[in-house]
């Protein structure tokens, strides 16, 4: 990337962009990994979750953007040290997006807090082992399966 991602908070207009991003990141994932019956209802079901993240302060919801739109966001939990999501438009992957976003949650977080949880499909587990977490959990035997990972914050 030869431009630093602008990184902000999220806000409601931002929900609908949003969507996209995470609903074009699930299907570039899984695509060539995973029966599509697997991850549809990912796919074509909106994440309710969302907008009562962006509503509620408990959460911070950051979104890394170039000049024209938003293509990666993430979601932390600062009272349980959670990343609850992190997601990049597939064109945008593996251009420090997500990075910038992580940092940014990283620095939400109280400083009481140690380690950042986070619960990831097996799929992405080595793009989190780059970003400095460790698997600290089996796998689970989903449709997706996910591990449970953490990463140190001091």
């Amino acid at each position: 990337m030869s431009v630093e991602p602008t990184v902000r908070e999220a806000d409601h207009s931002d929900v609908p962009t949003l969507e996209i991003v995470r609903r074009q990141a699930i299907e570039a994932t899984y695509a060539d990994v995973a029966d599509r019956s697997d991850y549809a209802d990912a796919v074509a079901a909106p994440d309710e979750r969302l907008p009562a993240w962006i509503a509620d302060p408990t959460f911070v919801v950051l979104v890394a953007e170039t000049p024209v739109t938003p293509v990666a966001f993430g979601t932390v939990d600062r009272a349980g040290g959670e990343l609850l999501a992190l997601f990049t438009a597939p064109d945008y992957r593996r251009r420090g997006y997500a990075t910038a976003v992580l940092d940014a949650l990283v620095a939400e977080i109280p400083a009481e807090r140690d380690r950042l949880l986070a619960t990831v499909p097996l799929a992405v587990e080595p793009v989190f082992t780059a970003l400095g977490f460790t698997r600290v959990g089996e796998p689970t035997t989903d449709a997706i399966p996910t591990a449970a990972m953490d990463r140190p914050l001091q």
